[in-house]
C-alpha cells in the first residue's frame, strides 16, 4: 500500500485513510491526541487552503481577530475580566513548555 508519484489523489487518499490511527474513534487513547469536531476540521481546511498563519495580526487578520474573540470567551468563562486579562493558543508539548518562561 504504497502511494506512488503515479498514483491519483483519490488513490492517495485512500491509501492514506487505510493506514492513519483513526484519533477520533471513541476507542482510542492516546496522550497527545484526542477526537475533533466537525467544526474543527472545517476550521483546518480552511486554514491549511488559504495557507494562513495567526502570529501576527498582519499576517491573518482575521484568524488574529476570532482567536481573540475566542480568547474573551474562554476568560469569561474563568471569570476573569477580558479587559485586563491575557492568553495564548499553543498547540501543546514543547511549545508551551518554552513559551512559559
Amino acid at each position: 500500500a504504497v502511494v506512488s508519484t503515479q498514483s491519483t489523489g483519490e488513490e492517495a487518499v485512500t491509501v492514506v485513510t487505510q493506514h492513519c490511527a483513526k484519533t477520533k474513534d471513541p476507542m482510542w487513547v492516546g496522550r497527545l491526541y484526542g477526537g475533533g469536531s466537525e467544526a474543527s476540521y472545517l476550521a483546518e481546511m480552511i486554514i491549511a487552503f488559504y495557507n494562513k498563519n495567526t502570529h501576527t495580526y498582519v499576517a491573518g487578520p482575521l484568524f488574529t481577530t476570532a482567536e481573540h474573540a475566542i480568547l474573551d470567551k474562554v476568560l469569561g468563562y474563568v471569570g476573569w475580566d477580558p479587559s485586563v486579562s491575557a492568553g495564548r493558543f499553543l498547540p501543546g508539548g514543547s511549545v508551551c513548555y518554552l513559551t512559559s518562561y
